[in-house]
């Protein structure tokens, strides 16, 4: 699985990206309450932040629970690939990582 994490380009914190990363990593992988137990090791993260890298957004493919609040909303989200052992990793990764790198337990499972 890999997560990818974006910003649109009137958001100024540079970090939201792989904040909006981390806390989809942490909720996926908790294995606690109502948080999914998916191995660390199996999840990349990346966080290109506003560079879509040449994927555009698809109104289609990319939903929202969260209703349109403001212009380049669409930019702010976490995909969410499912890639096989061996297969191509999109492009709109970059840099990524593994979780098991990361030090997302104490994000944990929201309530």
């Amino acid at each position: 699985m890999v997560l990818v994490g974006h910003t649109s380009s009137d958001e100024t914190n540079d970090k939201l990206a792989q904040e909006r990363v981390d806390d989809a990593a942490a909720i996926i992988t908790a294995g606690t309450g109502i948080c999914l137990s998916i191995p660390k090791t199996q999840v990349q993260v990346s966080a290109p932040g506003a560079d879509q890298n040449g994927v555009p957004y698809e109104s289609g493919f990319c939903r929202s629970s969260v209703g349109p609040i403001g212009p380049n909303t669409e930019m702010r989200r976490v995909e969410v690939w499912f890639v096989p052992s061996g297969g191509q990793i999109p492009s709109s990764v970059t840099n990524s990582q593994s979780v098991s790198t990361l030090s997302i337990g104490n994000l944990g499972c929201p309530k």
